[in-house]
């Protein structure tokens, strides 16, 4: 599990300034009350120079601008780590963290309830 998320690391300090992509930034729902809560495993929070790769681990969403991938216990199914990828322009925006922990805490990709 670790070792995935390692490789992904890794794999984004590889990434080049020609897969770079310059995006308006552009607004985010927030995430119903019942998934606006701090994650109960650890969170680790990536700040990604390009979008290029970003978006390939994203399952190559083609305006993705942050997204996360959980790991999870395989006996008990409780979540373990959250690891939140964030592109250029985006890495102090709280708007955008607080929409990643949503997703973090369980809410669907389609952004059912997004406020």
């Amino acid at each position: 599990m670790m070792k995935h998320i390692l490789t992904i690391l890794a794999l984004c300090c590889a990434a080049t300034a020609a897969n770079a992509q310059n995006a308006a930034l552009k607004p985010v729902p927030l995430p119903p009350a019942e998934f606006d809560h701090p994650y109960t495993g650890q969170v680790i929070v990536t700040k990604w120079s390009t979008f290029g790769l970003l978006r390939t681990v994203c399952k190559d969403q083609p305006t993705a601008i942050a997204c996360t991938l959980r790991t999870y216990n395989s006996a008990t199914g409780a979540p373990l780590t959250c690891l939140v990828m964030i592109g250029p322009g985006y890495h102090d925006n709280e708007r955008v963290l607080k929409h990643e922990m949503g997703h973090c805490n369980g809410w669907s990709e389609k952004h059912e309830g997004g406020r």
